[in-house]
């Protein structure tokens, strides 16, 4: 008996062996048609269901229609989600801002709409009727700046909300014509969020700036 209890465990583990052997020499490993030894895929992911037990992928070793369905419904949710982050991103910024920017072509756009945040470092009026805030950023925003924010500007982000302060430069009065809108800026020192649109000023080095400013949230 005890040869006979050997002899058929013999026969299993060359069984086990002559199975595993044959589907690495297959291929199936590779083209996920069998079973992962160590669970890094699911049988049939690839839509090749040869040795494939029924699943979301697979049923009958072929590909189910259900898989199909699956992949469509997935790519569907990410493109859906993606178009309402974005819409809801741009419904953030006041874009009529743009018809009151002094000489806007100065100004090359890299993000329609963008929110940054940091501690508000200094305020100073501009000539044209805009305020100058540097805004030493969080950490997780300081990628956004350029060697000009860090040579001129102390590496901090230039804030610009146009059109709060009276315009004493000439040409840039029509800019301002009409313009109502007045922000509360916090003062120095505030911890700040601020939206508006992420551009870089080609007049000045271009370093980066949140131009025009949409609106200042006092985090702390």
């Amino acid at each position: 008996m005890k040869l006979i209890g050997l002899t058929v465990g013999i026969v299993l583990l060359l069984t086990l062996y002559v199975g595993v052997a044959y589907g690495h020499r297959n291929g199936c490993h590779s083209n996920h048609s069998c079973d992962s030894d160590s669970g890094s895929y699911t049988c049939g992911d690839l839509r090749n269901c040869s040795y494939c037990k029924d699943n979301q992928y697979c049923e009958h070793g072929f590909p189910s229609n259900h898989s199909d369905t699956y992949q469509k419904k997935q790519t569907s949710q990410t493109i859906t989600s993606s178009k309402m982050l974005k819409e809801n991103e741009s419904r953030t910024c006041d874009t009529s801002l743009w018809e009151h920017v002094y000489h806007p072509k100065r100004l090359q756009v890299l993000q329609e709409c963008k929110t940054v945040s940091g501690i508000i470092e200094s305020i100073k009026s501009e000539k044209d009727g805009d305020l100058h805030i540097r805004l030493k950023l969080d950490s997780q925003y300081v990628n956004l700046l350029t060697t000009a924010n860090h040579v001129h500007q102390r590496g901090d982000m230039v804030l610009e909300p146009i059109c709060q302060k009276k315009v004493t430069q000439k040409d840039a009065v029509s800019s301002c014509v009409s313009f109502d809108r007045r922000l509360v800026i916090p003062p120095v020192g505030s911890h700040v969020r601020v939206v508006g649109s992420y551009v870089l000023d080609l007049e000045h080095g271009s370093w980066a700036e949140i131009h025009p400013v949409t609106s200042f949230q006092k985090i702390s």
